[in-house]
């Protein structure tokens, strides 16, 4: 029974891992936009039916296409969390001495990529 709980967490923390890469996936389309709009002299967007007057070589561009709506970037975050929560009770239903040479949840590349 053990070996299938350990089973089940592994699976539970691969989708926590991929879900985590594209909440972070969408936190850089966002990044890069707050980037552009810190030095908006300088910013422009591709694909968003806007012209932008020439102003140098040197500018910062993101592309349209690529933006998340809200509720993208909703359902993302919720399903994260749901993940987050399905590999943390996986862990806590391993019996402790079959835990050795695992890596709880909290140890698995799981960073905020805002910190």
């Amino acid at each position: 029974m053990s070996q299938e709980q350990v089973t089940r967490y592994r699976e539970a923390v691969k989708l926590r891992d991929a879900a985590l890469r594209d909440v972070q996936a969408l936190a850089k389309i966002v990044g890069e936009t707050a980037k552009g709009l810190d030095a908006p002299l300088d910013f422009r967007v591709s694909n968003s039916g806007v012209s932008f007057i020439p102003v140098g070589a040197r500018h910062h561009v993101v592309n349209a296409h690529e933006w998340p709506t809200a509720r993208q970037i909703a359902e993302a975050v919720a399903t994260l969390q749901r993940h987050e929560n399905t590999a943390t009770n996986a862990w806590l239903l391993i019996p402790l001495e079959e835990r050795r040479g695992l890596s709880g949840p909290d140890q698995i590349g799981h960073r905020s990529p805002w910190r």
